[in-house]
């Protein structure tokens, strides 16, 4: 039972999309000395916390949320990375902890499902195309928050989320193919339904979802959170058309509140929480793992974060993993996956303001967003972005 408890207090929500990088010419062309990554500062429309954050063609896309009044927001802050100006709009609805990712290299940022109000989740995805700049709708198959949104190439998978009745953690799968239609399945591959984070290979038309956290009583209206060790796969069909899910090899140890980012072939993740060696508390880890999505294991690595910290926003450019803040935290850890090692501190960079329930974006895969939240000292809902730029 203690168990259980302790695991409802630490369970926050899980900020990730990942999506491999679109050509981005010229102007956008990463720079490999750490020393000439500048950092930055804008501001959102609002101050508000609980939003989501997605890349679309030059955008860094900051959608809903919670204002300063606790009502939910429809506000839309689209901030153009090439000229550094804000364009305004909203979503077709007001609300909350929005499943946020990017599809077809960019071209599509995806907004889908959230929080209405405590007792109501959304099954509505607004999706803006660079291309055509407009905005679409689409119906989700089950209502549900903080969906995981994983690109997976030809496909976009939005996988599970959070519901307010039994199981409490969503099995639907809905999936948007290259011309916008929908299609879903249920996720009947693992026996309990699963909440972690994730990453897409579109390259490999491959993803994979770890860790977090499972109900294990979820006819229930009683759920019983626990942390999560299962591994699920996506892999092309050996057809060629569609992707297959299965369970791999699973964690070596349960953790949840991880966070991390897609790096060439490997999902590297740091932090969270796992069990003492008791198996009865939970504590707080530095710990950093990658799972090789070609190679289908985890990766040994030697390295660890600065300081234990979990919620961290985390973001890849190419090479470089950023581990941003955390909690309380303000440090930066740049993880290189080409050596495997990290780089060196890089403080001029560390967050000005320590934030939770913000929200993180990588664009053009060289400049890093981390956009609102409540500040972790004074508790107070800010409006603030910080940005670095390795471009």
């Amino acid at each position: 039972m203690k168990l259980q408890l302790n695991l409802a207090i630490f369970i926050l929500a899980f900020l990730f999309g990942y999506s491999h990088s679109e050509d981005n010419g010229d102007d956008f062309e990463l720079k490999g000395d750490l020393n000439q990554w500048e950092k930055l500062e804008a501001r959102l429309s609002s101050p508000r916390h609980s939003l989501g954050a997605a890349w679309s063609g030059d955008y860094a896309i900051f959608a809903g949320g919670i204002g300063l009044d606790g009502e939910k927001s429809s506000n839309v802050d689209m901030y153009n990375v090439k000229d550094n100006n804000f364009t305004r709009t909203y979503l077709s609805e007001k609300k909350s902890h929005i499943g946020a990712g990017s599809f077809l290299g960019g071209r599509y940022a995806v907004f889908a499902g959230g929080k209405i109000s405590d007792t109501e989740t959304s099954s509505k995805v607004d999706i803006f195309d660079s291309k055509t700049n407009k905005w679409q709708s689409f119906q989700l198959s089950e209502p549900r928050a903080n969906p995981m949104v994983i690109d997976l190439g030809t496909k976009l998978a939005i996988f599970g989320g959070t519901t307010t009745s039994p199981p409490f953690i969503s099995k639907s799968i809905d999936y948007i193919d290259v011309n916008l239609k929908l299609t879903s399945e249920t996720n009947n591959i693992s026996k309990y339904p699963i909440y972690g984070i994730s990453a897409g290979n579109d390259i490999l038309e491959s993803g994979v979802i770890l860790g977090g956290y499972t109900n294990i009583n979820p006819d229930s209206n009683y759920p019983y959170f626990v942390p999560n060790n299962q591994t699920l796969l996506y892999e092309r069909k050996l057809s060629g058309e569609g992707v297959d899910l299965e369970l791999v090899q699973p964690l070596e140890e349960p953790r949840f509140a991880t966070s991390g980012a897609h790096s060439f072939d490997m999902l590297v993740f740091a932090g969270g929480y796992t069990l003492d060696k008791e198996g009865v508390n939970f504590i707080e880890s530095n710990k950093i793992s990658a799972y090789n999505l070609r190679r289908r294991w985890y990766s040994k690595l030697n390295v660890s974060l600065s300081e234990p910290r979990s919620n961290i926003y985390s973001g890849a450019f190419q090479r470089y993993v950023l581990f941003w803040g955390g909690g309380r935290s303000k440090n930066l850890d740049v993880f290189n996956s080409a050596n495997l090692k990290l780089e060196p501190p890089q403080p001029n960079l560390y967050l000005s303001e320590a934030r939770v329930f913000a929200a993180s974006v990588v664009v053009k895969n060289c400049i890093m967003f981390v956009a609102g939240g409540i500040n972790a000292y004074t508790n107070e809902i800010t409006d603030v972005i910080e940005i670095i730029k390795a471009c």
